[in-house]
């Protein structure tokens, strides 16, 4: 594969997952905010951000040390 389309590859893979690392997170404060929350479904959530988190900051390093600059995550900027 062009080393042009191997980055857009990345680049739309990584905004593929912030986009699903938002929803997760956002789901995760819901299950939070119930009362009483749900633990059992918390600790899941919590896990599966986390794993997310993690696998967001390899590829972020991957696509750093690719040469790639200026990058910005999706919705950067509007927080």
């Amino acid at each position: 594969m062009p080393v042009a389309d191997q980055k857009i590859l990345k680049e739309t893979l990584l905004d593929a997952l912030f986009e699903e690392y938002a929803i997760a997170a956002s789901n995760l404060e819901e299950l939070r905010r119930e009362n009483p929350p749900r633990q059992d479904m918390v600790l899941k959530f919590e896990g599966l951000c986390t794993a997310m988190q993690n696998g967001l900051i390899v590829l972020i390093q991957q696509h750093a040390r690719d040469g790639k600059t200026g990058w910005q995550a999706p919705n950067a900027g509007r927080f």
